[in-house]
């Protein structure tokens, strides 16, 4: 405590300044979006913080003060990661007053992010939590130590009413590949539509370049982008409502104006490939929420793919006789043959998504978990 004259008064007017305690709780509701930085050699992370002020000595709070959303990074040589205490702050991409405790989460809600191997430049979407539209979608691209390059705001239309958030989006020389919801409104759709953009960095704002899948009940999960190619995989549903079943696919797109120029499906075992029970990889895919993205990667280093999930080796469509086994696995186009996919081995134990490419393997994380690392 301390005493201050106060100015234009009598000599024994004072006011009281209390130096207040600044103290900090880290909410559970961080690691809503993790990545890994190969540029950088890091890991990035999404953390939320409730930054507030107390007297000294004691817990009266008289500030509650803000809750805090911030982009973190952690090196290699430091992990693994035991908490989110962890890192070094890259950005601050929100800074909320609050007036009372907080205990749960920020109303900021990030959703992905995805780092540049190449420049070490990143990305990351998220919105404001809010309970009805217009929704709005923030997009930001940061230089590698935190300085904003461009931003922008994404209206979502109100055709189907529901809140649509991002499920996976890779940055590659300069550009953004990304699952976004249809920019243009659908009136009488029952579903949210989800496409593929393509983005310069400098400008995420500006679009011109897109592609739709054939229709609203085609769901895109995972971008990967190779030397010639964007690789897209997605779920269709088919007869939607009570007997609906799912197939997933793979799109081939020109990774510079995303024409579409091949489609497979991903039938690793023969026998489910007209059955109501077909082969799934990861975690339910067929919707527009969070961390549906990632489950499957092209491995540029390797010119064959990455997936997630219930693994073809061993597997029996019959899943209440044999319990599916999931992993890590790895498979490639056929070139002979009626199947149009081969797998190649399991690697390692599953991985939850999304995932995204380390120095020697891949990390991933589920919403509000530590993220988990294999080596290839």
């Amino acid at each position: 405590m301390a005493l201050t004259q106060l100015p234009n008064r009598k000599p024994d007017a004072y006011t009281v300044d209390l130096q207040l305690e600044l103290r900090e709780k880290i909410l559970p509701s961080s690691l809503k979006a993790t990545t890994w930085d190969l540029h950088g050699n890091r890991l990035l992370y999404t953390r939320d913080v409730w930054r507030y002020r107390v007297l000294p000595g004691t817990n009266d709070i008289q500030d509650f003060g803000h809750v805090d959303t911030e982009i973190m990074a952690v090196p290699a040589a430091a992990l693994p990661l035991t908490s989110t205490a962890q890192g070094t702050r890259l950005a601050l991409i929100d800074h909320i007053p609050v007036n009372a405790p907080q205990s749960n989460s920020s109303q900021r809600i990030p959703q992905v992010l995805a780092a540049d191997p190449v420049t070490g430049n990143w990305i990351v979407y998220s919105h404001r939590r809010d309970l009805a539209p217009p929704y709005v979608t923030d997009l930001a691209a940061y230089t590698p130590i935190g300085n904003l390059i461009s931003s922008a705001a994404i209206q979502q239309p109100t055709d189907v009413g529901l809140r649509w958030e991002v499920p996976h989006a890779v940055l590659q020389d300069g550009f953004l590949y990304a699952i976004e919801r249809d920019f243009r409104p659908h009136p009488g759709s029952t579903n949210a539509r989800g496409i593929v953009v393509r983005r310069q960095i400098g400008s995420v704002g500006s679009l011109s370049i897109w592609w739709s899948p054939e229709d609203e009940w085609t769901f895109p999960h995972s971008v990967s982008v190779g030397e010639t190619h964007a690789y897209v995989a997605a779920t269709k549903l088919f007869n939607p409502g009570f007997g609906s079943f799912q197939r997933s696919y793979l799109y081939w797109l020109n990774n510079e104006t995303l024409a579409q120029s091949e489609v497979r499906q991903l039938k690793f075992n023969p026998t489910d490939n007209d059955s109501p029970k077909p082969y799934k990889i990861g975690s339910w895919e067929a919707t527009g929420s969070r961390n549906t993205g990632g489950i499957v990667l092209y491995d540029p280093r390797a010119g064959n793919f990455l997936a997630a999930g219930i693994s073809p080796a061993g597997y029996n469509p019959d899943w209440f006789i044999q319990d599916p086994t999931f992993a890590l696995f790895r498979f490639a186009p056929a070139l002979l043959g009626s199947e149009p996919f081969v797998h190649l081995a399991d690697l390692a134990d599953d991985l939850p998504v999304p995932m995204s490419f380390t120095a020697t393997g891949v990390s991933a994380n589920d919403a509000n978990q530590l993220p988990e690392f294999r080596n290839l």
